[in-house]
């Protein structure tokens, strides 16, 4: 990702790379996958229209092993630690 630069009705906007802080990819059971059928969405800035990002098209198939997996993780942690 290259720096941008924009003027945007009078305000400044400078993203650096920040690469490494960016996924296209969901996070589930501690892994970064992709969505199952490989699909991805644009993410555009409401306010200029520019495209900010990608994302993954997940769908229910993905949602359910999220859920799945922090449950899993929710029932191994010992009582209590949940809530500080």
């Amino acid at each position: 990702m290259e720096l941008v630069r924009r003027e945007t009705r009078g305000f400044r906007n400078d993203f650096q790379d920040r690469s490494h802080f960016m996924r296209q990819a969901n996070l589930i059971n501690g892994e970064w996958v992709q969505a199952d059928s490989g699909q991805t969405v644009d993410v555009n800035n409401l306010a200029t229209g520019l495209k900010i990002g990608t994302v993954s098209k997940s769908g229910k198939v993905e949602a359910r092993r999220a859920i799945e997996a922090a449950d899993a993780a929710f029932q191994a942690a010992p009582s209590g630690s949940w809530r500080g």
